[in-house]
């Protein structure tokens, strides 16, 4: 490459690295913004989760509509993914996950949030609900709650005997990891994290005015804040993933630059030198 090729390369590869770096920064304070609303969250969904718990600890043999019972394996899934690439490894391996999953089982619902999961359902021709499409961008309680209440309906209409969310989860800062939740039907394994006190026992608890209606009450509020968790937690990884790939290509347009800054340097050097061998040559032939 000459001198011009050089400098242009250098100018390009500069402005394609303020890019990624505005990029970068934008994804760490929308990281920052995400984390806070989970923390928020998590207060108000562990408390929820653990009189659920306690529920169906105490009370082992109800028997209630939103607790398991042995069906088919009619399911419906919502897949969480984002609305834009750039994101390095982030859509493609919760997406992976989810239709590995959704193998075992017969497909009756999908709701698909964020383009990218949509693009990719219709193009294995998998029949799937955009209704949430855009709740990802900017995660709302009350797209949650929309979403959670249409799933409640599938659910006791007896469309589908199990509901299954696929998101990402994120672990810390650097890490995050594809994970699923089951919603319903609900069941003690599912809430592993709760630890009850050993002695607890049946009857341990009286629920007024009942069992059954604590839980028909409960439950819903659940799903939405279940759901809500899980719309936040796939945003701030989103994010998280976005801000390590935009990191990556900064580093890499850094070394770029670097190596390009030498070869102009090097090309510039040998220009001047060869400019200085015409004139010594020039001089030379002059003179004589």
């Amino acid at each position: 490459m000459n001198l011009a090729e050089i400098r242009q390369r250098i100018v390009s590869i500069s402005q394609t690295r303020q890019i990624t770096q505005a990029m970068r920064m934008i994804s760490s304070a929308k990281m920052r913004q995400g984390l806070k609303r989970a923390t928020a969250n998590d207060y108000y969904i562990q408390s929820v989760r653990t009189a659920i718990r306690s529920l169906l600890t105490t009370v082992s043999t109800m028997e209630h509509r939103f607790v398991d019972r042995a069906k088919s394996g009619r399911a419906a899934f919502v897949v969480i993914t984002s609305e834009r690439g750039l994101a390095g490894g982030y859509n493609n391996n919760i997406l992976k996950f989810a239709e590995e999953y959704m193998s075992t089982y017969q497909m009756e619902r999908v709701y698909t949030i964020g383009a990218v999961a949509h693009e990719y359902f219709a193009h294995k021709h998998v029949e799937h609900s955009v209704d949430y499409l855009r709740a990802i961008d900017h995660p709302e309680l009350y797209e949650a709650r929309k979403l959670s209440f249409d799933l409640l309906r599938l659910f006791l209409s007896g469309e589908v005997d199990q509901i299954f969310v696929f998101y990402t989860h994120l672990i810390n800062s650097m890490t995050c990891e594809p994970r699923v939740m089951r919603l319903l039907p609900l069941r003690q394994s599912d809430f592993p994290e709760i630890q009850l006190p050993e002695q607890l026992y049946p009857g341990s608890f009286i629920f007024e005015p009942d069992a059954q209606t604590v839980l028909e009450n409960l439950v819903p509020q659940y799903i939405v804040g279940q759901v809500y968790a899980t719309l936040i937690q796939a945003f701030a990884s989103e994010q998280c993933a976005r801000m390590a790939a935009m990191d990556a290509a900064t580093n890499n347009a850094d070394e770029m630059l670097h190596t390009l800054n030498l070869q102009y340097n090097r090309a510039r050097q040998d220009a001047i030198t060869q400019e200085i061998t015409e004139i010594m040559g020039g001089m030379a032939a002059g003179g004589e």
